[in-house]
């Protein structure tokens, strides 16, 4: 086949015409915008993206203080929106991210190192944690 292919002048060559099982149906990229397969992408990706358990439980208690301390009622969507506005240093805007994710590098996290498993406690031998670290 490949000897045949070769021997052929390339000018009058002309490739196969594709068959059914290899026609695709979907968005024609002619037509297709940069804002337009962004938000299907992004729609995509928000659908595999499972709802982690203690960011929901952060979330809910930050609404929740919020209402009780404040007496300030907003949405879900707008505390994360306000986490990355820019007059949040860059910095900030992290740590706020890490903490509403539970993913600061303290207490639990060491328990699972076994030369540092003894980093975990502070020195009242409770367990460390964002919240015990900044308000106890």
């Amino acid at each position: 086949m490949k000897k045949a292919l070769k021997d052929q002048n390339p000018i009058e060559w002309e490739p196969p015409k594709p068959t059914k099982q290899y026609i695709h149906e979907g968005a024609a990229l002619n037509t297709l915008s940069q804002c337009t397969a962004y938000q299907i992408i992004r729609s995509k990706k928000s659908k595999q993206i499972p709802v982690r358990i203690l960011t929901k439980n952060s979330v809910e208690t930050t609404l929740k203080y919020l209402k009780r301390t404040f007496g300030i009622t907003i949405t879900e969507q707008s505390l994360w929106k306000s986490q990355r506005k820019k007059i949040i240093p860059k910095n900030i805007s992290d740590f706020l991210w890490k903490i509403t994710h539970d993913a600061v590098k303290c207490g639990k996290f060491f328990a699972n190192i076994p030369t540092w498993a003894d980093k975990q406690f502070c020195p009242c031998n409770g367990v460390e944690s964002p919240k015990h670290i900044l308000f106890d």
